[in-house]
Parts: C-alpha cells; structure tokens; sequence
C-alpha cells in the first residue's frame, strides 16, 4: 500500500485558557489579601509566630509572577495580532518569538522564586548577589557548552531566518523542525525519528533552510516483495528514471530511495524528492503521481497511469 509520509508534528498551541485566566485571578486575589495582612494585621501575625518577612517574601513572589503572566500574554496577543495584519498567522498560533518568551518568563519565574527565598531566609540581597556572581562566573566556565546552547537558543528564538515546521538541513540530519530550546534544536527526520540537534551546531556547521526557499518535500512510502528485488540500488534506479523529465523542478542529488524496514517477505522503501522554486502546486502533484506510478510498476510488473489532479 502507497501512502504519502505524514509526520507527528507537535502543535505548541499556548493560548491562555480558562484555567490560566483562572489561575491568574486566584493570584491577584491570594497578593490583595496577603497585602491586607500585612498591613493590618502584622501585630496578631507576629503573635502566631508568622514573622513579617514570610509575607513580604509571599508577596514579592505573587507580584512577579502577577506581572511576569500579564507582560506574557500581553506580548505573545500583540505579536499574534500584528502576526495576522501580515497575514503570517500560523495554524497552532505560536512560532519563534512566542517559544522565546515563554523561555525568559521561565528564566525570570526562577529568578523571583530565588529573591524571594533571600527574602524569607532574611539574606542580604548585596552579598547573595556577590556569593552568586562568583558561583556563576565558575559555572559558566565549567559549562561553557551549555551557555553557548542556551546563548544560541535564544538568538534563535528570536530570529526570522527557522521557526516551527520548516524543513531544514543541519549537518547530516534533515528533517522538520517541531521544538525550538535553550539547548537543542528537535527535528522529525524523515524516518519520523525525533533527533535533538545542539544548538551551537547549528553556527559551527550552518543550516539549510528549504522552506524559507520555497522547496518541497514529496515523499511516499511503499512496499516491495523481496522476489521482485534483486538489489536496492537496481531499483533506486528503476525509480530514478521516470523522475528524469522532471529534473529542472528538482533540487539536484534530492532523490533519495532507501530501505527503511526489513518484513518477512517484503522491504518497505522511501521514496523522496525535494522541489525547487519552480515546483508550483500543478508540478508536485505531477512528480507525485509520477513517484507513486514508477513505485506501482515496479511492485506489480505492469505498467500503469494515473491521471494527474
């Protein structure tokens, strides 16, 4: 059976949901009533053995996360609006940009988290700070690789040149990109293997866009009898040729034919291309239809047409 590849793309969707306008409400509720205690009431807390500086810890920590959840959506609902006037508004809505912010609320979420413990443990925030800059400057220089992953993961983030669902070539790995990280890159390959690809690789060895060069991939899967086989390179031939008239639509060296499973009585075999900027929709769907016949012919032995839609 020939059935065109469909891979398992991740939808990042993160609109706010009634949860998180919940959950942003109980926030807002949870720092006017700790800001009442604290003003009214610190003397009976004091009492019960709350010392202030629990409160003002509490209160320091819901009035960053209170603003950190408004800046979000505020900017992840501004950049999808001005996304849309562009007409660049992407099926599952996120892209990039909003992967990026969500990595520097989760940076600055931590970052108040630990101000907020300074705070609670009555820590001078001058000398936490030295303490901390020291560790952090040894840190970064025992895991420089991280940094540099996590330095080049936010500029990726935050650039035009890959976003989600392009298909791109880095180093020896092709395939989509469905998750950008601080650290890697994950792509789904080809064979629908997820590989993590670090990002500082992506600066020493480059990328190779094809969405962003309007090339497309046209790739179908298909079984064949081991009897009717003699070699795999005999019918990567076989299936090269009749591709040959549509050679000036192709990327050069993009067939690719390759064994992807071994069965009891059969092999199953991939079948790929990758368009140019020639290759409008009337094109794939005549290479298409011209991949699935040559596969056909070569699986019965007959020789077949398919009328192009």
């Amino acid at each position: 059976m020939i059935q065109p590849t469909v891979s398992p793309v991740r939808d990042p969707e993160i609109r706010p949901t009634w949860m998180a306008y919940g959950l942003f409400v109980l926030k807002l509720i949870a720092l006017i009533v700790l800001i009442g205690l604290q003003t009214s009431n610190e003397d009976l807390l004091l009492s019960i053995g709350i010392p202030d500086r629990y409160l003002q810890a509490l209160v320091f920590f819901l009035t960053g996360q209170i603003v950190l959840s408004f800046a979000r959506t505020t900017l992840a609902a501004l950049y999808r609006r001005k996304r849309k006037r562009q007409g660049k508004t992407k099926a599952g809505g996120n892209d990039n940009f909003i992967l990026g912010i969500n990595q520097i609320s989760a940076i600055a979420s931590f970052i108040i988290f630990i101000l907020a413990a300074l705070i609670i443990f009555n820590i001078d925030l001058k000398e936490a700070l030295t303490a901390i800059s020291i560790v952090a400057a040894a840190i970064a220089i025992l895991s420089k690789d991280y940094v540099s992953n996590m330095i080049n993961g936010m500029i990726l983030m935050f650039s035009d040149n890959v976003n989600l669902d392009d298909y791109v070539k880095i180093g020896d790995e092709e395939g989509k990109i469905v998750d950008i990280t601080l650290l890697h890159v994950h792509l789904i390959n080809d064979d629908d293997n997820i590989v993590l690809i670090p990002n500082s690789l992506i600066l020493t060895d480059g990328i190779t866009n094809y969405s962003r060069r309007d090339k497309r991939l046209v790739s179908i899967d298909f079984d064949l009898a081991v009897a009717q086989m003699d070699s795999v390179e005999e019918v990567a031939s076989r299936l090269r040729d009749p591709l040959g008239k549509y050679s000036e639509y192709l990327v050069p060296d993009s067939i690719k034919i390759r064994a992807t499973e071994l069965r009891k009585d059969s092999v199953q075999f991939k079948f790929q291309c990758v368009l140019n900027d020639k290759g409008t929709k009337e094109i794939t769907n005549k290479v298409r239809n011209a991949m699935i016949k040559a596969a056909i012919t070569l699986s019965t032995g007959q020789p077949v047409s398919l009328k192009t839609t």
